[in-house]
């Protein structure tokens, strides 16, 4: 992640929290943001820290499909509905994003067509109870 600033033994913190990593485990850190901007979306995942258990299980880290936006809610919430997530809100990345228009990348990220494709793909999927992904399986 480029924008976020780990704390200090970061892996072991991790470790420490997930316990066994051949399970399959989303972990929810706290990203040094104040709870209230968040507050209706307490699955939203602004890093994702996941097991390869967990990836496999789902097919892959993200949903196919997405282009930049709205696939950290999608893994957030399906890994609640999944009962996986572990709470770690004493692990702090700091995340220092500094708004959509940093710079190219971002913008590039950010376009609105982006977010309507977002909205409406994870709606989608929301409505759809958050399937599983399957290799090779079309993009939508």
């Amino acid at each position: 992640h480029d924008d976020l600033t780990p704390p200090q033994d970061w892996d072991l913190l991790i470790l420490d929290a997930i316990k066994d990593v051949t399970r399959p485990v989303v972990l929810h850190v706290n990203d040094g943001t104040a709870p209230e901007v968040n507050a209706d979306k307490p699955w939203l995942l602004t890093i994702a820290i996941l097991t390869r258990a967990y990836a496999e299980r789902v097919g892959g880290m993200w949903y196919p499909g997405y282009v930049s936006v709205f696939c950290d809610d999608d893994l957030g919430q399906k890994a609640m509905l999944d009962g996986v997530t572990v709470e770690a809100p004493h692990i702090v990345f700091k995340h220092d994003w500094k708004g959509a228009d940093r710079d190219e990348t971002q913008r590039r990220s950010y376009r609105p067509e982006n977010w309507a494709h977002g909205e409406r793909l994870f709606l989608t999927r929301k409505a759809a109870g958050f399937p599983d992904a399957k290799w090779g399986e079309p993009i939508p």
